[in-house]
């Protein structure tokens, strides 16, 4: 595929990888005088595209070994994290995955320890100092039969560790660990332990380190200011404060470059042109822009990119989409999952028991049939030996915490709903209960006084009495519970229905000590008269 829409470029993309030649020499060339590099740009600018494509492949020409860190959600969870041992683990997977595609055996990589060192300082101790990031990869060799490599450490979205990170505290043992680590002089914690063995009686010159160890980090250039603070402010790690290279906008001579990967005519090419970069003195528009227009362009083969949405909405869009093959289900697991708080984008283990018809098999997206799923729009990660998904790109996190947002208010709307109809049922019943106690009073009390042929006396008048206190009530009960069935509910309702229901009360205690008068005069007047 020439145009990866909103996903990053990889090695395997090298090939397609345009327009960012000059970008691509300048890093190089920077990592070539330091060991700490640090490249910042603006969402969208393709500093992943750029590490991947561009430079990685030149680096291992040089037997540079680039071992891609990333962090996931369960790391940040962990506020004690020993970050040697969580690097050290990264740096396996990352030779394991890397020997899986090398069949001759003599290629394959792997750590081999100093036998120098190992005698000196004995097996259990060096042991022990293996585990600490800074000796493995400074005192030990990353090698073949054939060659050996020096180490790069890419810290690709680096900005994930201030944004996603629960606390301070993570980021603050990230950066202690890291101020140790670049450190070309012995740490104390090595220092100390072979001390505590051999005191003053080892030959220390043999603890220099003997490889390189370079690093680099990727960030989006809003979360420098996070980065200055930590670096300056709360750890002194000068390196990371002046060896930083910014990758700026895409400018008409790489877009152009872009499009000649394409099939599309001149009149097409200077179109797009035309759309992305609206001065040949200023940038482009967005290099993930013209991404996604030329991807979307090629699949529909278009020849007039008027008819295109307008940019504002095109990757919304194209997300829209590339979704739509989806269970609608599984696309709201997805999307109230990968979006944190913050708006920031969140890598999350894969649990197949939450989708309904996805799965991933061999680093794929799959439907229950095992037919694969094309979305290009999710990224698959693999990290100790479990899948991770996340979003392909930060652009994305509008659309989709747009989307989380109405599927909360859509959950709301359901729960007040069920609430409402709940309430309408209670008070049907409640209405129903206060009429067929109206029509039961009226029975008792009015039946007998109105079937009297002789006029009023003072019993009878007594009977219309009382049946006037429980009647009005009754009928105030039954006007407040119709309001509160329509929903239509005032302050002098509630005081009202309250009012009533007390009078109620009481009568029906004065009915209930009145049973067998009612039954009497009833008999009386119906049967005796």
């Amino acid at each position: 595929m020439r145009y990866k829409g909103l996903q990053s470029y990889t090695e395997a993309d090298s090939a397609n990888f345009k327009g960012r030649s000059s970008e691509t020499k300048e890093l190089l060339d920077m990592l070539h005088t330091n060991d700490v590099v640090v490249c910042y740009a603006a969402s969208g600018e393709g500093k992943s595209s750029l590490i991947n494509a561009g430079l990685c492949p030149l680096l291992r020409k040089e037997l540079v070994l680039p071992i891609h860190i990333t962090f996931n959600e369960t790391d940040f969870l962990n506020e004690k994290t020993d970050f040697d041992s969580l690097i050290l683990g990264r740096i396996a997977d990352t030779v394991d995955k890397m020997n899986e595609t090398i069949t001759d055996q003599d290629s394959q990589i792997g750590f081999v320890p100093d036998e120098i060192l190992i005698e000196r300082l004995g097996p259990n101790l060096y042991k022990e100092l293996d585990n600490i990031a800074w000796w493995k990869l400074r005192m030990g060799h990353i090698c073949n039969n054939y060659q050996t490599f020096m180490p790069l450490l890419i810290f690709d979205q680096f900005e994930e560790i201030f944004s996603n990170s629960k606390s301070d505290v993570w980021i603050n043992g990230f950066f202690q660990w890291y101020s140790s680590f670049c450190s070309t002089s012995l740490p104390e914690q090595i220092n100390d332990a072979v001390w505590n063995i051999y005191g003053d009686t080892f030959d220390y010159l043999l603890l220099v380190p003997q490889n390189k160890v370079k690093t680099l980090f990727s960030l989006r250039n809003d979360y420098i200011g996070d980065l200055d603070y930590w670096c300056n402010q709360r750890y002194k790690i000068t390196a990371l404060k002046d060896t930083r290279y910014l990758l700026k906008p895409l400018m008409k001579g790489g877009a152009e470059e872009i499009l000649d990967l394409s099939d599309f005519n001149k009149e097409i090419k200077n179109k797009i042109i035309s759309y992305v970069c609206r001065d040949e003195s200023q940038p482009c528009i967005s290099a993930l822009i013209l991404s996604v227009l030329c991807t979307v362009l090629s699949a529909d083969s278009r020849t007039d990119i008027s008819c295109m949405s307008d940019l504002s909405v095109l990757i919304e869009d194209f997300y829209r989409d590339k979704i739509s093959v989806l269970d609608t289900a599984d696309v709201h697991e997805l999307e109230c999952s990968l979006v944190g708080e913050k708006n920031n984008r969140l890598r999350i283990p894969f649990n197949a028991d939450r989708f309904k018809n996805l799965r991933i098999r061999d680093g794929k997206f799959v439907d229950l049939n095992d037919r694969t799923i094309n979305l290009d729009v999710f990224k698959i990660l693999r990290l100790n030996n479990s899948y991770y998904i996340e979003l392909v790109h930060d652009c994305l996190c509008p659309i989709v915490s747009k989307k989380k947002m109405q599927y909360i208010e859509e959950l709301a709307d359901m729960k007040d709903q069920a609430e409402r109809q709940k309430k309408n049922v209670l008070t049907s019943v409640w209405l129903a209960g206060h009429l067929f106690f109206f029509v039961y009073s009226l029975f008792c009390f009015y039946g007998p006084v109105v079937s009297a042929r002789i006029g009023w006396n003072f019993s009878g008048m007594g009977d219309m009495c009382f049946g006037l206190l429980l009647y009005i009530p009754a009928i105030v009960a039954l006007y407040t519970s119709s309001s509160f069935l329509k929903n239509n509910i005032n302050k002098w309702d509630v005081w009202l229905y309250a009012f009533s229901e007390i009078l109620l009360l009481i009568n029906i205690f004065y009915l209930n000590d009145k049973t067998d008068y009612i039954t009497e005069r009833i008999g009386n007047r119906f049967f005796y008269y």
